[in-house]
Parts: structure tokens; sequence; C-alpha cells
């Protein structure tokens, strides 16, 4: 599909914020963040927004009845050989400890929303030149981290007990196309149900701007495949989430919190759509209606606290 005049209008609007951003921040704007990046203007309206599909994922591994709380951002332990003794074997660490940790408690949190059932769907944390992804035939809702796969950015396993996703193609797609550090993918019921009717969810809401504007749905292809991984890998330019047609919903971020609040925010946008068609036809921001909500968020610090007048 295509990027229209409306897409252009909405990409600009998030440069404009993130430049305006880092200027009041002493951020390099050179370094900054893209297109649906949290840590934007935009962003702010997912880390802060009201509703509470909007809130930032926080770590809880499910193990039966008993959680286990991870801090947030502890990433890059990576293992490495250790020497036993001479004459012995190398025994090989399990590598990306935190990552593998990490996903079995977002793809334990994604169960218990509702965002996948039993094996469907799959999670993946970039580390560096490796990649913890979720198995292929592994329920999500019950994964260890010994069944978490670790590959490099050409596929290569080099550590877990199970075979990677049959979506790896599209994982590894999405960290070289577009620098990500995480990936989420579920078959979420209602991001599903409009992947099977619409080629586009118009911003209904500007919440959905945090997701880069209007979310486009890539065109169906079989699982797995190479046409499906580059048609979805299409959809999400200049995008932080997309629809795959009749098949589910996608989204990354520079970490596994942000995928998974965008995942929540796609989500809560697709069910919103429903509810309003249920109603009557919704009405889509324009690209003037949306431009406004980009300058009100730089204008009034939209999203951040501030000290009280006088």
């Amino acid at each position: 599909m295509a990027v229209g005049a409306a897409d252009v209008h909405d990409v600009t609007a998030l440069e404009v914020a993130d430049q305006d951003r880092a200027a009041r921040s002493g951020l390099d704007p050179a370094g900054g963040v893209g297109a649906g990046d949290p840590r934007g203007d935009l962003g702010l309206l997912v880390e802060r927004s009201p509703h509470p599909l909007a809130k930032p994922f926080g770590g809880v591994i499910c193990d039966g009845d008993e959680h286990l709380q991870l801090a947030p951002h502890d990433r890059g332990r990576v293992g490495s050989n250790l020497n036993v003794g001479a004459g012995s074997s190398y025994i090989t660490a399990m590598q990306l400890v935190r990552e593998r940790e990490r996903i079995v408690a977002a793809a334990c949190r994604l169960a218990g929303d509702g965002q996948v059932t039993g094996t469907a769907g799959n999670v993946s944390v970039r580390a560096g030149s490796l990649v913890a992804v979720t198995p292929t035939g592994g329920a999500l809702g019950s994964l260890t981290p010994e069944q978490v796969a670790v590959v490099d950015l050409d596929g290569e396993q080099v550590d877990g007990e199970l075979r990677p996703t049959s979506e790896l193609g599209l994982h590894l797609g999405v960290y070289r196309r577009y620098g990500a550090g995480a990936v989420v993918h579920t078959h979420a019921p209602y991001a599903t149900s409009l992947s099977c009717v619409l080629d586009e969810l118009p911003v209904i809401h500007y919440h959905l701007l945090a997701l880069g504007g209007p979310i486009r749905v890539a065109p169906y292809a079989t699982f797995g495949t190479d046409e499906l991984a580059e048609a979805t890998l299409d959809a999400l330019e200049d995008r932080a989430a997309a629809l795959m047609g009749s098949h589910g919903a996608i989204a990354h971020g520079p970490d596994l919190d942000t995928a998974m609040a965008q995942s929540a925010l796609l989500e809560w946008g697709c069910a919103l759509y429903w509810r309003a068609s249920a109603i009557g036809t919704p009405r889509a921001l324009d690209p003037e209606q949306r431009m406004a909500v980009v300058n009100a968020v730089i204008e009034r610090g939209y999203g951040t606290t501030q000290a009280r007048a006088g």
C-alpha cells in the first residue's frame, strides 16, 4: 500500500515533536527517536493516557500461583563459556538470561490479557547481535526461560532447548530495517477481527498518533513465509504497529516495555473502532486535526508533570 500525503503529515509531526522534546530535555536530536517511540512527545500519550491498556509492561513471570517481579530495564546480560578445569569440557552458560526471563513474563502477560491463545503469537528481544525469541509450538502462557531460543541476526540458533518461532524472519526483518529493540506479534481478538475487514485502521482517537498515524493492514500471506514478512515490514514503514491481513497484529519498540505498550494501545484502538462502528460510522481525524494534536503536545507539554503556577 502506497504511503499517502496524510502519512507524510504524521511522520513530519512526530519528527517535530521529537526535536522539540530533545531541545527541552537537552538530548541530541540526531540521536532521538522515531515514529511511535514513547520516548517522543506523542509517546507520552501512550505512557500517561488514562486507559489501562496504555500502561507500560512491568514484568511478571507466571509460574502457577507464583509471581516473580523483574526489574524493567536490566538488559544485556549475556552468558559466557566457563572453563571448569584442566581436561574438562566447557560448560556454556545460558545466554541472554534476563532477556529470556523478560520474554517469558511478557508472554505470560499477553496470554493473561487474551492477546494470544495457546501457541499463537510470538515475542522477541534484541541484545546486541543476538535475539531472544519465543519457540515454535510453545504455549506462551507456560514457557520457561530455557525454552526461549537465542539466534544471531542471520537466524542461526546459538542457544535454547526449542527451535525459534516460524515467524523468525519477520522479527529479524524488523530489527534489520527499523533498528527495533523488541517485537510483539499477537492474535489479539479486536485487532485480528479488524484485519479481516479493513485495509487501514484510521486515527479515530488522538492516542493512536503515538503509533505513527493510520495503521496499515498488510495483505494476507501464509504464516512463516517471506511474503508475509515482506508485506508486514512494508506496512510498518514509519509506524510502530501494523495489522496483518486475516492473521493478527505486530508492534515494535526500542525495548520490550515499549513494544508491549504499543501492542496494547493497538488492541485498545481496534476495540474502540469496533465499538464505535456498532453505533455508526467512526469519524477519522484529518491531517489538520492530527497536526493540531502534535502542536498542542509541544506547546502545552502534554503528558509531563508541571509545577503549580504562582
